[in-house]
């Protein structure tokens, strides 16, 4: 479908182009008559007008005109006594009267154009006329003799009577009499240039000389029948011509307006969506195309800039036909199309693939020295260190071949600065190879460095290029590399036995469950059961605490293996911190008073949000309240705090403990650590450690503050607005 549409675009550009040719490069040609040959070209003025009617014929009849008058004055030169003078006097030849070419031209045969000429000379009447015997001798000249019925002979025939016959032959005429101001025509010539010809011609005429001309149907193959047929082509043609640009400059530019949009876009099936596809031209560097396009172009500055196009187009119309000028045109103008979608449609799809700047060649030079003063700055230090014990060394030995040249001797000066000169070159050019080859050198163990550095810094698979080393750097790169791949080893043999552990934890619980839960449940048939024996009855409920126990280590550790394998389930929400602490204080308040515990909270007065788990957070505080219940010194108070600082929300909780706590703050939170050193408790050791691998995976931050028996957990998370 494109190249159907790209085929039609080339058609209404062709045709616009040969369109504008024909309205701007109108048929032009020149009209030869004896004495001047008047150039004429129409044009879009000559639109809607009648050939008769326009300027072109006006022109061509006015050179008729100034031709017959000037054969007039010929011939009244012929019948002058001067002239029988001067062929008595053998000065001219007899018969050499300079009229040939004028009868030649205008014989009756050869043109449309019919004339009398009058002049009266006293009592002779001269009359002179290019019509031919045949229309002399007509019916329609005989019914118009009026004076002289007998005669047929123009020069007994009056004034009228002769315009009389040109009007029969001649829709179009004139009639001119200087002697009385006569003047009559149906042509738009007026009477002051017909007064002008006679006036600069070279031959003095009698006052009542007396010119009629008119212009007969186009018989004869002349200038007339020419001026004509271009005229009538052109002219009558000219609104459609008009038409045809609009319309064809319409398609062109809609055309271009489609194309535009679906250049370079193209359906993923795939995808089922459209997308930019470029091609591998496209990639090419743009200024490439821009000079491919300047070469293409320099034919046509070459015609336009200097304004031969339009001597092209002339030459081609004067010699050649009206087909080889249309011919001309459209191979041109298709060319030209081809060209400009050639380029355009390119710059359209490297437009929407973002490719211009891209694929440039002077952003990969702008790249080039950016790099370069980039790694320059970065590495300023390393420059100043490499080379200016170099150019020191430069500076002093062009100093020395200085002073050299200046004080050698006259005699031995050019020997003397010359070996000088070779010297300190070599000398200057050796400083400057070993400057590079410094910094080269400086830059290669910097890179060592920065590897060491990385690996210090945890990126165990940081690596040195060896393939970029010089010398005895390459064994150092190799030592760094392996010291990298043993801590990468040694890291990954860790982190495996970290995964077995956990996952001996994960299935050691798991297969612990089953015969637990059996446990229990025939546990509690037991105690369903009527047993008289008090000894036995105690032993069921040893039983029963210590498999509770038991199943509550065992979910602690289930839970602890999914929060250290990452396969935890956290859903985020807006939590009112207030109210969740409200509700947890009231699941925990008869175990509270139980010891005689009290709880003292202190928030904001409005609410406060937190974004986290609804289930996490709440196993968090539960862990911590439970800590409480545990820990806590009898008939102490619970000091609840909510405040906000910046973003954060800040929750701590305090209580006494009830026994010392001989541990640092940050071994309550790993696992298995309890601070009832006897372990007479029924704490599993993994609440505290639950409760801060929750909270940091919510992102948030869990912290304890020890103060003598002061037990203090801090929550901090991003308020929730």
């Amino acid at each position: 479908m494109k190249k159907l549409l790209h085929l039609l675009q080339h058609i209404s550009f062709v045709m616009f182009a040969v369109l504008l040719c024909v309205f701007v490069f109108a048929p032009e040609f020149t009209f030869s008559g004896v004495k001047y040959s008047v150039d004429m070209k129409l044009s879009s003025a000559d639109a809607g007008t009648e050939f008769f009617e326009s300027d072109h014929f006006n022109k061509m009849f006015a050179a008729s005109l100034s031709d017959v008058i000037e054969y007039a004055g010929i011939k009244n030169y012929l019948n002058s006594d001067e002239y029988k003078e001067a062929v008595s006097g053998n000065s001219l030849k007899a018969g050499d009267d300079g009229t040939g070419k004028y009868n030649s031209y205008y014989a009756s045969d050869k043109t449309n154009f019919r004339f009398f000429f009058i002049e009266q000379d006293g009592n002779l009447r001269n009359v002179y006329t290019n019509l031919s015997d045949e229309e002399l001798k007509t019916d329609a000249l005989k019914n118009i003799l009026t004076e002289k019925i007998k005669s047929s002979k123009p020069s007994d025939i009056s004034d009228e009577g002769l315009k009389s016959i040109i009007t029969a032959y001649c829709p179009y005429y004139l009639y001119f009499n200087p002697a009385d101001g006569g003047y009559e025509t149906n042509l738009k010539i007026d009477k002051d240039t017909v007064y002008y010809l006679f006036h600069n011609s070279d031959y003095s005429f009698p006052d009542d000389s007396v010119l009629i001309a008119g212009v007969k149907s186009f018989e004869a193959e002349d200038g007339y029948s020419e001026a004509y047929r271009r005229y009538e082509n052109y002219a009558g043609n000219y609104w459609f011509i008009i038409a045809g640009l609009i319309l064809s400059g319409f398609i062109y530019l809609a055309l271009m307006l489609i194309l535009t949009v679906k250049e370079g876009v193209v359906m993923d099936k795939e995808l089922k969506c459209e997308v930019i596809k470029n091609t591998a031209a496209d990639k090419l560097p743009i200024e490439l195309r821009l000079i491919v396009l300047c070469v293409c172009a320099i034919p046509y500055f070459v015609l336009f800039a200097q304004g031969r196009y339009k001597g092209v187009l002339d030459n081609v119309l004067k010699s050649g036909t009206e087909y080889e000028y249309i011919i001309t045109v459209a191979a041109f103008a298709l060319i030209t199309s081809i060209i400009i979608s050639f380029f355009y449609y390119g710059l359209i799809r490297r437009l929407k693939g973002r490719l211009i700047w891209k694929t440039s060649l002077v952003k990969k030079l702008f790249d080039k020295l950016k790099a370069a003063f980039g790694e320059v700055y970065n590495n300023s230090g390393l420059v100043f260190k490499a080379f200016i014990p170099y150019v020191i060394i430069a500076v002093l030995t062009l100093i020395t071949m200085i002073f050299i040249s200046r004080t050698s001797m006259p005699g031995n000066m050019s020997r003397r600065a010359l070996i000088a000169e070779i010297i300190s070159g070599l000398v200057i050019i050796a400083s400057i190879a070993a400057g590079f080859i410094s910094l080269r050198s400086l830059k290669e163990r910097k890179n060592i460095t920065d590897v060491i550095s990385n690996i210090a810094g945890g990126d165990i698979k940081s690596k040195v290029s060896e393939d970029e080393l010089h010398g005895e750097n390459i064994g150092l790169g190799r030592a760094v590399n392996h010291i990298g791949d043993s801590v990468k080893n040694a890291v990954e043999t860790s982190m495996k036995d970290e995964k077995m552990k956990a996952d001996l934890i994960t299935n050691v619980s798991h297969d612990l469950k089953t015969p637990l839960t059996s446990i229990i449940n025939y546990v509690d048939l037991l105690k369903k059961e009527n047993i008289d024996n008090e000894n036995a009855v105690s032993y069921i409920n040893i039983l029963d605490e210590k498999s509770q126990r038991l199943k509550q280590l065992t979910n602690d550790l289930v839970e602890v293996s999914k929060i250290s394998s990452g396969n935890i389930e956290l859903k985020p929400e807006k939590i009112n911190l207030k109210e969740l602490l409200k509700q947890a204080s009231g699941e925990f308040y008869e175990r509270y008073s139980e010891r005689g515990l009290s709880e003292v909270l202190k928030a904001p007065e409005d609410e406060v949000y937190i974004n986290a788990d609804s289930r996490s957070i709440y196993r968090v505080i539960e862990n911590l309240y439970t800590n409480i219940c545990k820990y806590a010194l009898s008939g102490t108070r619970i000091y609840i705090d909510i405040e906000r600082k910046a973003e954060d929300v800040i929750l701590s909780i305090k209580n006494i403990s009830e026994k010392p706590l001989n541990v640092m703050p940050e071994e309550l939170t790993e696992r298995f650590i309890r601070g009832d050193e006897a372990r007479t408790s029924e704490g599993s050791g993994l609440g505290l450690s639950i409760a801060k691998s929750l909270t940091e995976a919510m992102g948030g931050s869990f912290n304890i503050v020890l103060d003598g028996d002061l037990f203090k957990a801090e929550l901090t998370f991003k308020e929730c607005k």
